[in-house]
């Protein structure tokens, strides 16, 4: 995994890294953020979803959200609208509104987990 959540498990078949990767490896929040501007609408469109698809099953949209990928979450939404994935990108939305309207809650609890050195119980049950 790189710096930044992004899977780097990806390669072509001739084993060189794939091509998103290659282009934003190196890159950190606005750095990463021009890279994935600046490439091609197709291959944008793939690595958008792949952080999706790679953090969704990792731990739900809650991964998603609360890892740095969560500032991807409009145009992710955009893409999947694009593509057909209607009731997706709708799930996207909601998600992301939820997310928005509890930050503080959100906020209050990472702070916990960095005092505690560990997660709070109640959020193992």
């Amino acid at each position: 995994m790189g710096e930044v959540g992004v899977p780097r498990r990806r390669s072509c078949a001739d084993g060189t890294p794939w091509f998103a990767d290659r282009a934003t490896e190196s890159e950190i929040g606005a750095a990463e953020d021009a890279a994935v501007t600046g490439l091609p609408d197709p291959v944008r469109v793939i690595w958008l979803l792949n952080l999706l698809d790679y953090e969704a099953p990792q731990g739900s949209l809650l991964a998603y959200f609360v890892s740095s990928h969560r500032r991807f979450a409009t145009q992710t939404a955009e893409v999947l609208d694009r593509i057909g994935a209607i009731g997706m990108a709708h799930v996207v939305r909601r998600a992301e509104a939820a997310m928005v309207a509890n930050a503080s809650v959100w906020a209050a609890r990472h702070g916990q987990m960095d005092q505690a050195g560990k997660m709070p119980s109640y959020l193992l049950t």
